[in-house]
């Protein structure tokens, strides 16, 4: 079949599985995305359609992203989803006609039964025809890709001028977690992200225009989650404090009263009662949680300029 002839492609696929074009080699990191997939897909269950995070944080993730798409993007659009996944983001908007790349076949077959045009490829390999889409979608993917700047490139080369970018990523996310010996998966999360650098990057390098990001799902993970990040029990300030060795030194009353301010609860024990309030109150959690605890993932909506 001479996929080009479509006027979808930039070129001819390096083979064709189950009917899915395949644009991209069989390496390291694309190996590392099947087991990914494979692992997921044995996990689910009725109960549980993804053992790598809970599925009413997931259902509320992407229902986010699928709120800005139809918020940005008009009935009958062409949309490409980058990342496609299960095909969950695009799935239930058949007002659209959807196209979607993965590394995973499996994933793929089933993004597939879901309406999707699908093809098998790296971002960095994009393989469709230059300003071919009116909007691009990308949810949880650019944290993982290892060229950024060659992936973010290939996305825009494919949107149309004037078209719209939505993009989910994790929002400051501590990747120390990422660091640890013995992680089944190699190329998990690579960076981070903010509303600054999303800003910076995107209108500062490529010229786009941020026209709005949307925090979403305050979820506690733990300190590094924290709004007020406290000291630890161990800081050397509070040893030097005690001492007196500070005031020694000329340090006088309202800096000693500030500095016994920032000290005065040490983080572990903030981290114990969002712990404890978590499993005994959940009411108060609830309420409390959105002004503690930072939001996990952040929306991001672009515009390519003309």
């Amino acid at each position: 079949m001479n996929f080009t002839s479509s006027h979808k492609f930039n070129r001819q696929p390096l083979s064709v599985v189950d009917d899915i074009p395949v644009f991209s080699i069989d390496d390291i990191y694309v190996d590392n995305y099947r087991r990914i997939a494979v692992d997921h897909l044995n996990a689910m269950n009725p109960e549980s359609d993804n053992p790598f995070i809970e599925n009413e944080l997931w259902v509320e993730l992407e229902q986010s992203t699928r709120d800005l798409i139809e918020e940005y993007v008009p009935a009958g659009a062409c949309v490409l989803d980058v990342g496609v996944g299960l095909g969950r983001v695009m799935g239930p908007l058949g007002q659209y006609r959807c196209f979607g790349i993965d590394i995973t076949m499996e994933y793929l077959r089933l993004a597939r039964e879901r309406s999707i045009e699908v093809a098998f490829a790296r971002v960095e390999d994009m393989p469709y025809q230059d300003s071919m889409f009116d909007a691009v979608v990308s949810s949880d993917v650019l944290e993982h890709v290892t060229e950024f700047d060659l992936s973010v490139k290939q996305i825009l080369r494919v949107l149309k001028p004037g078209g719209h970018l939505i993009i989910r990523v994790p929002y400051r996310e501590d990747l120390k977690v990422y660091l640890q010996e013995g992680l089944p998966y190699e190329f998990i999360h690579l960076r981070n992200f903010d509303e600054n650098s999303i800003q910076l990057y995107f209108e500062k390098i490529h010229r786009c225009k941020l026209l709005q990001t949307r925090l979403v799902a305050s979820y506690w993970q733990g300190e590094t989650r924290l709004r007020y990040r406290m000291t630890p029990p161990d800081v050397p300030l509070r040893a030097l404090l005690n001492e007196g060795k500070l005031t020694a030194i000329g340090l006088d009353k309202e800096g000693e009263r500030i500095l016994r301010s920032l000290i005065s609860v040490p983080e572990i024990e903030m981290v114990a009662w969002i712990n404890r309030i978590k499993a005994d109150n959940p009411t108060l959690f609830k309420a409390v949680q959105g002004l503690l605890i930072f939001e996990i993932e952040m929306n991001v909506v672009l515009r390519k300029q003309p």
